[in-house]
């Protein structure tokens, strides 16, 4: 995600949409796919995943903020990388 948001190309955007939808998904896959674990009731495990559905479409927006975070520092560490020790 941090190369789509930082390079200019416009090949990037679709890989950027392609993150975020995977990112708002991956959170209800993962409670349906441990509710099925424990529970072993696919309908039960599955109304569970769906009541988290809603609220994973902040998961994009979490997701970007931790990358934009990310960025900066990699940022400010390849500036003091770069200075000449002598």
């Amino acid at each position: 995600m941090r190369k789509a948001i930082q390079e200019p190309t416009r090949r990037s955007w679709p890989n950027l949409v392609l993150v975020a939808v995977a990112s708002s998904l991956l959170l209800p896959a993962v409670t349906f796919a441990l509710c099925l674990t424990y529970t072993g009731d696919a309908w039960s495990s599955l109304g569970d995943a769906l009541v988290i559905l809603p609220g994973s479409v902040l998961a994009p927006f979490v997701l970007f903020c931790l990358v934009q975070g990310t960025a900066a520092q990699i940022r400010y560490g390849q500036g003091w990388a770069s200075l000449p020790i002598h």
